[in-house]
């Protein structure tokens, strides 16, 4: 299993590491809050493929489907036979584990089939001996089946079961043996979501893993809270880009909603070199629904690896819209 932000890994350059590490670094959860996201971000949400080259595992904001558990909008995470489509936040790095008292979210998983649709995040199972480096993840597995087409609400804590990717937490959780919530608390009394400097700690929501045949599914209505406060994050339609993650001249799909009906949307890359504005990728127009959808190549030279900035911008309902999401350029 990849580590956590192993596409910021995957850029190779040390420059790139430390602009991705300073725009990764994310908020402690502090207080009850909601959080809407319409945008993926590496500061806030982001999403990636964790499958090998060349597979497909998009995570895109749209509108449903049917009538999800908050406002009218979800995450959708589609993949092929061997992609693994993840939406992560760095918001919970260094989270005890002891002092979780909700961790809950709703799934629809598209023809009901086995698939699940789980959660997983990075880990240190003792922090009291100050070892920040990867030590795989802890993943939780629902302990039946999705319904066919239909919201669903699973409560972490209760409704399955946890196992380690990697030693310590394999040798007592295995995927062929795995543990409760409580057991993992009794095994790993000072375990809590991993936090690093660079490799930050994510908490993450994954399709995949493999799935013949592929699978397509969403989330909505992550809840996550301490015995001091509460975070539920909103995923509604917005603006997002497929692939997120690649060299110079990539072409990348780009995916928005909410524009006024018939209007001009625009989607420009930074290339962020002094002195050259930013290069049109592709354009569209909205369809009836305010839907918008366009191919485009980055730039040949697309400027330095690390984070970039794409915009979608058209005319909105009632004003101008832009949505910034971010493309992770590894050369």
């Amino acid at each position: 299993m990849l580590k956590s932000l192993k596409f910021a890994v995957a850029v190779a350059t040390g420059a790139a590491v430390l602009s991705l590490a300073g725009l990764a670094a994310g908020s402690s959860v502090a207080g009850a809050a909601t959080n809407r996201v319409r945008q993926l971000q590496v500061s806030n949400w982001f999403g990636f493929n964790e499958g090998p080259s060349g597979s497909l595992g998009n995570v895109t904001l749209v509108p449903g489907p049917a009538t999800p558990p908050a406002g009218t909008g979800s995450a959708k995470l589609q993949v092929d036979s061997t992609g693994r489509a993840s939406l992560g936040s760095n918001a919970y790095k260094g989270t005890s584990l002891s002092q979780i008292t909700a961790m809950d979210y709703w799934g629809y998983v598209v023809g009901g089939t086995t698939n699940q649709l789980v959660l997983t995040f990075d880990v240190t199972y003792d922090t009291t001996l100050g070892n920040s480096a990867y030590q795989g993840r802890l993943t939780f597995i629902p302990s039946s089946p999705p319904p066919a087409n239909a919201w669903r609400h699973l409560n972490a804590l209760a409704d399955g079961t946890w196992y380690g990717t990697a030693a310590p937490g394999n040798t007592h959780c295995s995927q062929s043996s795995p543990c409760s919530w409580s057991q993992v608390l009794g095994f790993f009394p000072h375990a809590a979501v991993r936090n690093d400097p660079i490799g930050q700690g994510a908490l993450l929501l994954r399709l995949g893993g493999p799935i013949t045949g592929g699978a397509t599914a969403y989330v909505d209505d992550l809840t996550v809270a301490t015995g001091i406060s509460s975070t539920t994050t909103d995923f509604e339609a917005g603006g997002s880009i497929t692939p997120t993650i690649g060299p110079s001249g990539s072409s990348i799909t780009a995916y928005g909603y909410g524009f006024h009906p018939k209007a001009k949307v625009t989607v420009k890359y930074a290339t962020g070199v002094r002195g050259h504005k930013s290069a049109v990728v592709c354009t569209a127009v909205a369809d009836p629904a305010g839907a918008a959808q366009c191919t485009g190549n980055l730039p040949a030279v697309a400027g330095a690896p690390g984070v970039h900035a794409v915009t979608l911008k058209g005319r909105g309902t009632a004003e101008s819209l832009i949505y910034t999401d971010d493309f992770v350029l590894s050369s």
